[in-house]
């Protein structure tokens, strides 16, 4: 967003990070690795490359079962459209060995109705999260950063690939002021509104990807493909991971309160 003010009027603010203090305070016990949460992501689902992303995933499990992986969700799309009565690609019934819809069959309802609850469930079960950015905002990248769970997000090149298809709302076109000349201190080499095509796009939104804090948080697992996710699943250093991501949102924590008391007192 600090980049976005700067490139439409040129005014450089200060960026800080989002301190979550509203988490609870939890200990991560779930550190076997069986159980991976799919942090909400309805609007990546809602696409065909999430559906077909989340279709390989499940080819990739079903060849190799020794990874003894398991994906919780909380999305009624992964348990009807994309494996259920609405399958459009092959017709099959949920795999639940390979993937665990939370939701109360009955109702479409998660037992897990309280945000507490689904954090406390997660640092209990689950040794990692996976998050998809359908919004360029998402609060959840943050909150998992807070309480030190493992994140795996998509690298830059599989996130240029999102920002050209995805239509995330900071990017739309109709941001762009038609009143004041664009990038007025000339830092940016591309528009973030008005999109190229083909090649072109590719490079605009790799550029623009370079300054998301899904890309720049140290600690982060990312990927670029299937294979690449599951690859960084089975040999993540768990404790070594939780630790560093609890030093660095230290670190973002502080500066934050610095620069938010500052602001105040003036």
């Amino acid at each position: 967003v600090a980049a976005l003010v700067e490139f439409s009027w040129g005014l450089q603010v200060p960026a800080i990070s989002r301190i979550a203090a509203y988490m609870p305070h939890l200990e991560h016990k779930g550190r076997s690795k069986r159980n991976v949460m799919i942090q909400r992501c309805d609007h990546w689902i809602d696409r065909r490359h999430g559906m077909m992303f989340l279709r390989l995933l499940f080819k990739f499990l079903a060849a190799n079962t020794w990874m003894n992986l398991r994906f919780l969700s909380m999305m009624p799309r992964l348990s009807e459209d994309i494996f259920g009565p609405a399958d459009i690609f092959e017709g099959e019934a949920v795999p639940a060995h390979f993937f665990t819809d939370l939701r109360d069959r009955a109702t479409g309802r998660t037992h897990l109705l309280t945000f507490d609850g689904i954090w406390t469930m997660t640092m209990n079960n689950c040794f990692a999260t996976l998050f998809f950015p359908d919004d360029l905002a998402k609060s959840s990248f943050y909150e998992a950063y807070a309480v030190g769970i493992p994140i795996f997000a998509p690298g830059r090149k599989y996130l240029s690939r999102l920002l050209v298809s995805m239509d995330y709302y900071h990017l739309l076109p109709r941001h762009q002021l038609s009143s004041v000349a664009p990038n007025p201190t000339g830092r940016f080499q591309f528009s973030p509104f008005i999109w190229e095509e083909g090649q072109a796009a590719l490079m605009q939104a790799y550029y623009w990807a370079g300054v998301l804090d899904f890309i720049t948080y140290d600690f982060v697992t990312r990927f670029e493909s299937v294979p690449e996710l599951l690859s960084g699943l089975m040999t993540l250093d768990v404790q070594q991971v939780a630790q560093g991501m609890s030093s660095q949102w230290n670190v973002r924590l502080r500066r934050a309160v610095q620069v938010w008391r500052a602001t105040v007192i003036k």
